[in-house]
C-alpha cells in the first residue's frame, strides 16, 4: 500500500493542505509547531491507529492510497473528539465497520517515537518486550507463554535448591563432627545392649543385696529391743533367728560383681556411639549437598536450554527482527540488552523501524519522526531496508526557521 494523496482541514497545527503524494518518498520540513507531526499522525489515524489520538481532536480530510493497483480511499471526521473512519474501496462500496481497516491495512498503532522513549526506563524496557511478544504469530506466542511458565518453575525450583545448599552448607561448616579427633570415631556403631543388661542385673542384685542388710539390722535391733522379753518372746526370737540364719546363708553364698569397670566401658561407648552418629549425619547432609548442587546445574542447564528454545522460536517466527530476542528485563538486540546505555538513540530508531516493519510487514508504509536524530549511516540502512522491502517512507525532520510546512517529494535517496 502506498499513500497516493492527502487532504486535511483544521486538525491540529495544519488548517488546510491538500498534497499528491503519488507513491512517492517525502519528507515534511519545518520548525516545531508547523505541522509535521500533525501530517503524520493524521495519516495514520485514517489507517486505523486508535493510540495516541488527542482527546479535542477536531477537523476532517481524507488520504487515497494504491493498495495492489486499487484505490482505497479513508475519510476521516472527529466527532468530540473521536474519529470516525469512512472506507470507500476500488470499486466504490462504503464501509465505517472497524473491522474493514483491520481487514484492509492492518495493525498500525507501534509507535517509532515512543519506543524509543521507553528505552530510557526499566519499565518501558519491560513494555518493549510485551510490545515485540504481541507482534509475534499466535503458536509463537504459546510456544514462549509455556516456555516462560517452564522457566519461571525452573527458577523457582533452583532458588529453592540453592537455599537449601546454603543452609546446609552452613550446617557443615559447624559440624560437630569436624572437631571430633579422628581416633574416637568409630567404624561402626557399638552394641552396648549387653553391656547394659549386665550391669542393669549387677545393680539390682547390689539392691537387693543392700535391702536384705538392711533387714538383717532391723532385726538385730529388734532382738536387743525384746531381749528383757526374752522369755515372752522365745518363740519370736527362734523365728527371727531361723529367718536370720537363712539370710546369712544366702548373703554368703552371693557375690556382688564389682561393675565399674563396665560402666566405664559403657559410658565410653555411648560417648564413641554419639560420635558415630555425627559422622553419619554429616555424610548424609554432605551427600545431600551434592544432590542438590547437582540439580542446580541440571535446571541451570534446563534454563538456558528453554531461554534458547524461546529465541529460536523467536528467530523462526515469520514475524521475527534479525538478531532481536528478550528476556525478563529488556528486548536483546545483536547480543546487546536494547537500553539508551548499550545503544544510541539512532541505534534504537533503526531497531523501532525494524519492529514497525514487523508489526505490519504488507502495510507498505515506513512512517519515522525526528528523522534528524538518525546518523547518516543509520539512515542510509533504513533506506535500504525500505527499498529492499518496497516501502514508501514518510519522514519529518526539523529544519530550523522554516515557519511553514514544506513537503518534499524525494525521487532520490533522502541526505
Amino acid at each position: 500500500m502506498k499513500l497516493v494523496k492527502v487532504y486535511i482541514q483544521d486538525f491540529k497545527a495544519i488548517k488546510n493542505l491538500e498534497k499528491d503524494i503519488n507513491g512517492h518518498n517525502i519528507i515534511l520540513l519545518g520548525d516545531n509547531g508547523v505541522g509535521k507531526s500533525s501530517f503524520i499522525q493524521f495519516v495514520e489515524i485514517a489507517l486505523g491507529r486508535t493510540t495516541s489520538i488527542p482527546e479535542d481532536a477536531m477537523g476532517e480530510g481524507y488520504i487515497i492510497t494504491d493498495k495492489d493497483g486499487g484505490e482505497w480511499k479513508f475519510q476521516v471526521r472527529f466527532k468530540a473528539g473521536k474519529p470516525e473512519i469512512t472506507v470507500t474501496s476500488p470499486e466504490g462500496m462504503v464501509d465505517k465497520r472497524k473491522s474493514i481497516l483491520a481487514d484492509v491495512v492492518g495493525a498500525i498503532d507501534f509507535d517509532i517515537d515512543e519506543f524509543v522513549r521507553l528505552s530510557e526506563t526499566k519499565s518501558g524496557r519491560k513494555q518493549q518486550v510485551e510490545i515485540y511478544k504481541s507482534f509475534l504469530d499466535d503458536e509463537t506466542k504459546k510456544l514462549i507463554k509455556e516456555s516462560e511458565i517452564t522457566l519461571d518453575n525452573y527458577y523457582r525450583t533452583r532458588t529453592e535448591k540453592n537455599s537449601e545448599i546454603k543452609i546446609i552448607d552452613s550446617q557443615l561448616a559447624e559440624h560437630k563432627f569436624k572437631r571430633l579427633p579422628p581416633e574416637n570415631i568409630p567404624a561402626n556403631r557399638i552394641d552396648i545392649t549387653e553391656l547394659s543388661k549386665k550391669i542393669d542385673d549387677s545393680m539390682s542384685s547390689q539392691r537387693k543385696f543392700d535391702e536384705v542388710v538392711l533387714r538383717i539390722d532391723d532385726r538385730n535391733k529388734q532382738i536387743i529391743n525384746i531381749n528383757a522379753e526374752i522369755k515372752r518372746l522365745q518363740d519370736k526370737r527362734f523365728e527371727l533367728e531361723s529367718l536370720n540364719a537363712q539370710a546369712n546363708e544366702w548373703k554368703d553364698k552371693t557375690k556382688i560383681e564389682d561393675v565399674s569397670e563396665l560402666i566405664v566401658q559403657k559410658d565410653k561407648a555411648v560417648e564413641l556411639n554419639a560420635n558415630y552418629d555425627i559422622k553419619v549425619d554429616y555424610e548424609k547432609k554432605r551427600g545431600g549437598l551434592n544432590n542438590l548442587k547437582e540439580q542446580a546445574e541440571n535446571l541451570t542447564i534446563m534454563v538456558e536450554t528453554t531461554r534458547q528454545l524461546i529465541a529460536d522460536a523467536i528467530r523462526d517466527s515469520q514475524l521475527s527482527v534479525e538478531g532481536l530476542t528478550f528476556d525478563d528485563e529488556h528486548l536483546i538486540w545483536n547480543g546487546v540488552p536494547v537500553n539508551v546505555s548499550n545503544l544510541s538513540s539512532s541505534e534504537i530508531m533503526e531497531l523501532g523501524v525494524r519492529m514497525k516493519i514487523a508489526e505490519n510487514p504488507n502495510l507498505g508504509m515506513l512512517f519515522i519522526q525526528r528523522g534528524e536524530s538518525l546518523g547518516a549511516d543509520r539512515l542510509a540502512v533504513i533506506q535500504k531496508l525500505a527499498k529492499e522491502l518496497d516501502l514508501q517512507i514518510i519522514m519529518e525532520q526539523v529544519d530550523r526557521g522554516t515557519e511553514t510546512l514544506k513537503i518534499e517529494i524525494l525521487e532520490k535517496k533522502i541526505k
